[in-house]
């Protein structure tokens, strides 16, 4: 089977952000097509410069779903597109938003993510990663054992942006939110409450990171 890697892009006022166009130039040195996915409004807009990047394909994911982040539908969109791509590779810039999406998209697919790396290649097609630890002190070399797709995310600023000088990318729908029956309530919404996120503040000092949640309203067990 064909390698093929998938990047997620973030985007702020039509234009997409710097560290995804770093992600985007690290997939084209692959040596083979590879797509791009945005979940929010508005992606439609952004296939002539992730094209630019050399991104063919940019799949979308829009509805009321996606106005505002939600974790839960977002991952169902995100799993989707590596499905329709046939991924094996999914690439993203390490924002606070991706760190919380990949591992959840990740385990939709069986398989794990790894986030803030600050080395990214490809040698002979495989992705090749080092990411820090024990606060930067030492780096080392990541590697996926028994993965059939692998999720990365690299930090910011570590990559250099090179346009390819392709065409606009061809936008293909890859996912639409929709409540049309009482269990796509549940598969959105897993947590029983709506779409926005919980602004209770654990005694750690940071904010709860679930969706709005009907259960455990004192945070006696998430803390």
């Amino acid at each position: 089977m064909m390698s093929k890697t998938l990047v997620l892009i973030e985007a702020k006022a039509g234009k997409i952000k710097k560290p995804s166009l770093e992600v985007l130039t690290l997939a084209n040195t692959r040596g083979a097509d590879f797509d791009a996915v945005f979940i929010g409004e508005g992606g439609d807009a952004l296939a002539a410069e992730a094209g630019l990047y050399g991104a063919k394909t940019l799949f979308t994911a829009e509805g009321e779903h996606f106005n505002t982040y939600n974790p839960e539908a977002a991952a169902l969109a995100l799993a989707d597109a590596v499905e329709k791509s046939g991924a094996d590779v999914v690439l993203g810039s390490s924002t606070v938003m991706a760190r919380d999406l990949f591992p959840r998209a990740a385990a939709k697919l069986s398989t794990v993510s790894v986030s803030d790396c600050t080395e990214a290649s490809f040698d002979g097609g495989e992705l090749k990663l080092r990411r820090p630890m024990y606060a930067g002190k030492v780096t080392v070399a990541v590697q996926f054992e028994n993965a059939s797709k692998k999720f990365a995310l690299v930090r910011p600023n570590q990559l250099p942006v090179n346009e390819a000088g392709g065409g606009a990318a061809a936008v293909l729908a890859a996912f639409k939110a929709a409540i049309e029956k009482p269990d796509d309530f549940i598969k959105f919404f897993p947590e029983g409450g709506c779409d926005k996120p919980c602004t209770y503040r654990l005694d750690c000092g940071h904010q709860c990171k679930r969706s709005c949640h009907l259960t455990d309203l004192d945070h006696e067990e998430y803390k």
